[in-house]
């Protein structure tokens, strides 16, 4: 069965599921007549159209109403009538448009109003994504990579993340103790691996792969990942952030990018800040070396931003080079 199939299995399972529970309800025969008794259930539980022929033009309103009853108590006990009502009701909501339709906006309306069939809507929902997040692991990959762009992008979002987790740290113990565990077994780990020169060599030709990529947002200085930190603008100052903190290096999304953002995902998505501005922010100071301090770098001339290695030397003030020689080993020195 593939994805649509499961979906509309969901769906069917779902709908069957509520009228199963609508069918439990009692319903007092003496007080309500039995062709208004039957005709509300008909109308809350099938809407016109679902059957190819009408259960009143084939029963009466008494063979009606315990037929209801035996079919939905059939199928919460019966699992191979349950497939096959399941199955049935998947290939209807395929080929009928209409009943398609129908459903639709039958779940939409109940969703709406009801609120027992609502929480039992988004309880099933949750039960359903965790067992297929445990399960599909193409699905797993897709959440997870969903969940690392929404963190990136949506402030709101990571705030909400980063508090919510201190909260279960403050509060739960054994998650504190797990953290705590992890990151021993983790430093023991690292301590070893240290030791052994071939991870060392490793370790070394990684970061070399990394250059300089990160912007301090304040002194706009190009560094590595272990030299800057996030920049989190609510710890400072209104009038310092808002003069000190330059959100030009920061990649805001648009309709161009695709989905999901490289560039949203890379140092450019986030605001970096280097140890030092953030030391002079967090005292209430200004950075020496701020851009507002009349260092910030004009945009690079059109004329000039196709310029290949040779001609950036002839027209570069300052040329710096490097010369490498042998130094000469005097017999006498060992």
């Amino acid at each position: 069965m593939d994805k649509s199939d499961s979906k509309l299995s969901e769906t069917v399972e779902l709908s069957t599921t509520v009228y199963a529970e609508i069918s439990q309800q009692g319903v007092d025969y003496d007080v309500e007549p039995p062709n208004k008794v039957a005709k509300q259930m008909y109308d809350s539980s099938v809407s016109s159209g679902d059957y190819e022929q009408s259960p009143y033009d084939v029963a009466s309103d008494r063979e009606y109403l315990p037929t209801c009853k035996a079919r939905s108590t059939r199928y919460r006990t019966d699992s191979v009538y349950k497939e096959t009502m399941k199955k049935k009701y998947v290939e209807k909501y395929r080929g009928n448009e209409q009943y398609r339709i129908q459903t639709q906006k039958r779940c939409a309306k109940h969703y709406t109003t009801d609120e027992q069939y609502k929480a039992a809507t988004q309880k099933m929902s949750r039960v359903r994504s965790k067992t297929k997040y445990a399960t599909d692991e193409q699905h797993r990959a897709v959440v997870r990579r969903k969940s690392v762009v929404k963190y990136a992008t949506n402030q709101k979002h990571r705030t909400d993340v980063c508090k919510r987790s201190t909260d279960k740290y403050k509060t739960d113990a054994n998650l504190r103790a797990q953290i705590k565990q992890k990151a021993a077994e983790q430093y023991k780990t690292k301590q070893m691996e240290r030791s052994e020169l071939d991870h060392v060599i490793d370790e070394f030709r990684v970061r070399c792969q990394e250059g300089p990529e990160y912007v301090c947002s304040v002194c706009t200085r190009l560094s590595f990942s272990t030299q800057v930190k996030k920049c989190v603008t609510s710890k400072y100052q209104t009038v310092l952030r808002d003069l000190c903190i330059n959100e030009n290096h920061l990649h805001k999304c648009t309709e161009e990018c695709l989905s999901p953002c490289q560039l949203a995902t890379g140092p450019t998505g986030s605001l970096w800040i280097c140890p030092t501005c953030d030391r002079y922010l967090t005292s209430g100071k200004i950075p020496l070396q701020a851009w507002c301090n009349k260092f910030e770098l004009d945009s690079v001339p059109e004329e000039l931003s196709n310029l290949n290695t040779l001609e950036e030397q002839l027209i570069a003030l300052t040329i710096p080079f490097m010369k490498v020689v042998p130094l000469r080993k005097e017999n006498n020195l060992e």
